[in-house]
């Protein structure tokens, strides 16, 4: 529960640092960043065999990066830029690709 709150907490001071400090809403850049770090760090937790051998704490990390990283944001975001079609694509391909490489790469550096 504390790990939700916290990555909740930290998705949103995230994502409203980034959109306050830019006006452009073509891209939707703070969900952007906030997905593509958290799968960068979710995968190196489930990479990292000191986490494996403390479980409560890997069950913290992974809810809080759960909370943290939300697909929900990724679809409505998605959803309301379909209008500029290429924009809603290149946007959802972005993220969909960025999120797979930098996991891997979490688990690689774990």
């Amino acid at each position: 529960a504390v790990g939700s709150a916290v990555g909740g907490m930290a998705r949103y001071a995230l994502v409203v640092s980034v959109e306050f400090a830019r006006r452009d809403t073509a891209w939707p850049l703070g969900t952007l960043i906030v997905n593509l770090l958290g799968c960068l760090l979710l995968g190196a937790v489930v990479g990292s065999e000191e986490l494996a051998a403390a479980p409560g704490l890997r069950l913290g990390l992974v809810a809080g990066l759960g909370s943290f990283t939300t697909v929900s944001a990724f679809v409505l975001e998605s959803w309301q830029r379909r209008a500029h079609g290429r924009i809603a694509v290149g946007y959802g391909l972005v993220t969909v690709i960025g999120c797979l490489l930098l996991f891997r790469v979490g688990t690689l550096l774990a």
